[in-house]
């Protein structure tokens, strides 16, 4: 039942991302609780509600480990609802992570924290090509990267 559901969820999200339209640069919100502390960069709303633990087991339950977004892609105008930017990264041994977006100059910029699984949302501003990266907050190593990609909408 639960990959029943997990299937009709990414189908769903996948479907939405070709719906789209444009949008303006980020907006402020509410940050996800699985993110807790970060700055935020977008809505919170963009996916049905999740509590934290639900959302963590979810993500463990899925087997992904390192960073990814749900859905992978957005269209080149931008995400009607932003994407669900997630990470396992347990089996590195990181107990906190920072999630960093990388600038059109090369500059990251704090998108998230927490434990080393998790995720957060990101707003409407999202676009083909951003670049965000995790790092293990305890030293500042770099676990993965992420770049979304273009849904071909």
């Amino acid at each position: 039942m639960k990959k029943a559901l997990l299937l009709a969820a990414a189908i769903a999200a996948t479907l939405a991302a070709c719906n789209q339209s444009p949008a303006p640069g980020p907006s402020q919100g509410t940050s996800d609780a699985a993110a807790s502390g970060a700055p935020d960069t977008g809505p919170a709303d963009a996916a049905p509600a999740e509590d934290a633990k639900a959302r963590v087991a979810r993500i463990e339950a899925s087997g992904k480990t390192g960073l990814w977004a749900e859905p992978a892609g957005v269209c080149a105008q931008g995400s009607k609802d932003g994407v669900l930017v997630a990470w396992n990264v347990r089996d590195t041994g990181a107990t906190q992570v920072e999630v960093t977006l990388v600038t059109k100059e090369g500059d990251e910029r704090t998108f998230g924290k927490g434990g080393p699984v998790g995720a957060k949302e990101s707003g409407r501003w999202v676009r083909p090509g951003r670049v965000f990266k995790i790092r293990d907050a305890a030293d500042g190593q770099e676990l993965g990267s992420l770049t979304i990609d273009d849904a071909g909408c």
